[in-house]
């Protein structure tokens, strides 16, 4: 049998999660089975150079906006393509209804889109009106926690037995190729047995919680330890002013953006993870395990689903700085403890949280579903 060909429709590509799992996707799938093409609706000139050590076809519809006059001419382009190439499954990545309509138009079977936040998103009416009569068109979508399963459920009333979770993957072989860094190295000017927190992630404030963490590291209980902050973002001025306002600047270490989590990782104690909403499946938690660190996080959206309270780390209520630094300090008072947390999260990357999982639960959702009756709904596990 000829393989399947897959088109992944992405609004434009950006470093983020969403194009980090794809990647991984790409690179696991199975060629005798799918063929996948990536499309860009805006213009990404760089897009067909990252897509051709993968041998993956991919160009760009050049659209400077959704709303735009040239907009229906360059859908139909599209059209044409999933004709001339035989698509049968169209992933929608941030496009779930221009992805729904395009596969009506084309005669594709299997049309998807992809749920991977908390977060409501900011549209007019006519947008919000017209996204929801589009989605209607969609076979399913394809959640990467069942926290934001539910949310799309609730927020657009899309059926929730055509929701399928396939949770996010690391890649491990890539993780493991780093050279750890020595705290000497990175961090000259710490006490080498002064106790270090890390947090890594885009400074979002309002999200990730690291106001609560400043404070949580200026309370009794973690006296004397060191903060890593491993992220770059739009409210850095305001983190360097909170950490003035607590008077933590001789122990909050700024590293701004970093490339080499897997490298950096290795100089922490506990990885936190404070954030206070919207975090549907965050990335920083397999990363940390795959590390063989424990985890202080908040009992927040999709994060319960991964961190198990007591078997993989810690979880606090979101936004207790109290709760958050009395955690942080048990594990810092118990060695064993730490390592004991830290070698079963590894295990949990290993055996359910890999990349190479991630990849094989998505190749066998779209085959079932190509498989399925038209219309008939699959259990909404997708595993």
């Amino acid at each position: 049998m000829s393989p399947v060909h897959v088109l992944y429709l992405i609004n434009t590509w950006v470093v983020g999660g969403t194009e980090t799992q794809l990647l991984h996707l790409l690179r696991r799938m199975d060629r005798a089975r799918f063929r996948p093409h990536v499309c860009a609706l805006y213009a990404d000139p760089q897009l067909p150079a990252v897509m051709a050590p993968l041998d993956v076809p991919a160009f760009s519809l050049g659209l400077s906006r959704v709303r735009s006059l040239a907009t229906p001419a360059r859908l139909l382009r599209l059209v044409r393509y999933c004709r001339a190439n035989r698509v049968r499954v169209i992933q929608g990545l941030r496009t779930d209804a221009l992805a729904a309509l395009v596969a009506r138009a084309a005669g594709v079977p299997v049309a998807l889109g992809a749920q991977r936040n908390t977060r409501a998103l900011q549209l007019d009416g006519l947008s919000r009106s017209f996204r929801r009569g589009a989605e209607r068109l969609l076979t399913g979508v394809i959640a990467n926690s069942r926290a934001a399963a539910e949310y799309r459920h609730a927020s657009s009333g899309f059926p929730r037995d055509r929701i399928y979770v396939v949770p996010n993957g690391l890649d491990l072989a890539y993780f493991d190729g780093f050279s750890p860094l020595s705290r000497a190295e990175l961090l000259p000017q710490v006490p080498p047995d002064a106790p270090l927190l890390m947090i890594l992630g885009r400074l979002e404030l309002a999200m990730k919680g690291h106001g609560v963490l400043l404070e949580a590291l200026a309370h009794p209980a973690l006296a004397g330890a060191h903060l890593v902050v491993v992220g770059d973002g739009p409210d850095r001025p305001r983190l360097e002013a909170l950490i003035a306002q607590h008077s933590l600047q001789e122990r909050v270490h700024l590293l701004g953006h970093r490339d080499d989590a897997p490298a950096v990782l290795p100089v922490a104690d506990l990885v936190i993870v404070p954030s206070l909403r919207n975090e549907s499946s965050p990335n920083v938690l397999l990363e940390a395990w795959a590390a063989r660190k424990p985890v202080v996080a908040s009992r927040v959206a999709g994060i319960p689903e991964l961190l198990r309270d007591g078997e993989y780390g810690l979880l606090v209520p979101p936004g207790d700085a109290g709760a958050l630094a009395s955690a942080a300090r048990a594990l810092l008072d118990d060695p064993q403890q730490r390592h004991r947390l830290g070698v079963q999260g590894r295990r949990a990357v290993e055996e359910r949280f890999s990349a190479d999982v991630m990849a094989a639960a998505t190749m066998a959702l779209y085959e079932r579903l190509l498989a399925a009756p038209a219309g008939a709904p699959l259990n909404a596990q997708a595993g």
